[in-house]
């Protein structure tokens, strides 16, 4: 037997995320060129990506960031103009507080 999802023709409801308010701070720790902080705004539950795209879009000469497309997902490889080395062995540390992010 094969079962099929069933399809809504209803549209789901709209509900509007509450806004919250990210401080977002970058920190060279390799070089010690920069070091900078911003607060932004973004709807709840939005993903990192969508608070570095705020950052970048308000302050695009403190907050420019690259991200590359891996096996296992997007992975930031340049922030300002530092960029991650796998040859090197740098890397860009993503924390909340001083917890490790785990997305």
């Amino acid at each position: 037997n094969l079962t099929f999802p069933v399809v809504s023709t209803s549209s789901p409801p709209t509900t509007q995320a509450v806004p919250i308010t990210v401080e977002y701070n970058i920190v060279d720790g390799l070089t010690h060129t920069f070091s900078d902080a911003v607060n932004v705004s973004v709807p709840g539950g939005s993903v990192l990506i969508r608070v570095l795209e705020k950052a970048r879009d308000l302050h695009p000469d403190r907050f420019s960031f690259t991200v590359t497309k891996t096996l296992w997902g997007p992975s930031l490889t340049t922030v300002r103009t530092l960029t991650a080395s796998s040859q090197n062995r740098t890397y860009w540390q993503l924390l909340s507080g001083s917890e490790p992010l785990d997305q």
